[in-house]
């Protein structure tokens, strides 16, 4: 963590730009641009640089704006844009201090370019050449003038407030867990069948049970967040479970089908066929790696549900 602040202070000192740290986000006017920078995915390096701009009234050019890429390929990576919304992703270094020297250089010369092209600020929402500022809607970093700001922001509180007084299906959100689990409980388990464990498997089956609880419940509170880890406590153990029944299944001496191996196994454990230690080591492993995705999974998923309705200003805290 000390390591990205020093990263973003870094930037910061470098190129006049703001550092707001509890949303990890650069922001600020730059030679007329207003620009608001933040990672591209959480722990890395690698900035991307978004700007609402117009020329003549008219949305960007991506084509025209895909020559800085490939004019300048040290420091630019690619350029996207959605409607008045453009996101130049930067280049990269092998350490924090080389990647911070990349992007101050990127981000010093982006606006000069922008500006020769006949490019200028707009708000991302109006598209009028307004002063604008940074604010985070929904969880999205923006740039807007003031009076789109108060709209979105009413606009927003007034879903929250619809959405809070909604009641929660607590049991149709049980089925939907059920089903997610099911869905990620089988991919786990064909995974597993080739002897590979991993900890996106285990954010793969936390996502189906913690989508599939919010989709049938049609919202996601504490109440689902416990349920969807009980489904996926119970998920990881039955994968395992299955996983040595079907090999039991499988010796032939033992002359068993599928689904009596699955309900033999604590005897077969009792009379030492099958190894308790190793059985409960197998579990262990599957657990430590599936049980960590899907808690992890499950928590983003809460806290991006929380994050679609929060607002506020980019600030340094000065």
């Amino acid at each position: 963590m000390a390591k990205f602040n020093e990263f973003f202070e870094k930037v910061a000192g470098g190129t006049g730009l703001r550092y707001d740290p509890n949303n990890k986000t650069l922001f600020g006017m730059r030679f007329g641009f207003y620009l608001v920078v933040n990672q591209v995915q959480s722990g890395s390096y690698q900035l991307k640089v978004m700007i609402s701009m117009a020329k003549n009234g008219l949305m960007p050019n991506l084509a025209e704006l895909r020559s800085i890429v490939k004019q300048d390929k040290a420091h630019f990576y690619s350029v996207n844009a959605t409607g008045l919304n453009v996101t130049f992703t930067l280049k990269s270094a092998n350490t924090w201090k080389k990647a911070a020297d990349k992007a101050t250089e990127a981000i010093n010369q982006l606006p000069q370019i922008l500006s020769n092209m006949g490019y200028g600020t707009v708000c991302s929402a109006c598209g009028q050449p307004k002063e604008v500022d940074g604010y985070v809607i929904g969880g999205a970093m923006v740039s807007l003038c003031p009076d789109c700001f108060m709209r979105k922001s009413t606009d927003l509180n007034y879903e929250a407030q619809r959405q809070d007084a909604k009641p929660e299906n607590i049991p149709a959100g049980i089925v939907g867990a059920f089903l997610g689990a099911i869905l990620g409980g089988a991919a786990i388990f064909a995974i597993l069948r080739l002897g590979r464990v991993s900890f996106i498997l285990g954010i793969l089956m936390g996502f189906c049970i913690v989508t599939g609880y919010s989709k049938l419940a049609g919202k996601m509170s504490k109440t689902g967040v416990t349920v969807s880890i009980i489904f996926a406590v119970i998920t990881t153990f039955l994968v395992n479970h299955f996983d040595w029944a079907l090999d039991v299944a499988k010796t032939e001496r033992l002359r068993m089908t599928f689904w009596d191996a699955v309900r033999y196994i604590p005897n077969l454990m009792r009379v030492g066929v099958i190894e308790q230690k190793t059985y409960l080591l197998t579990f262990g492993q599957i657990a430590l790696y599936n049980l960590i995705g899907a808690i992890i999974a499950i928590a983003s998923a809460y806290s991006s549900d929380k994050k679609k309705f929060t607002t506020g200003r980019l600030t340094d805290g000065r």
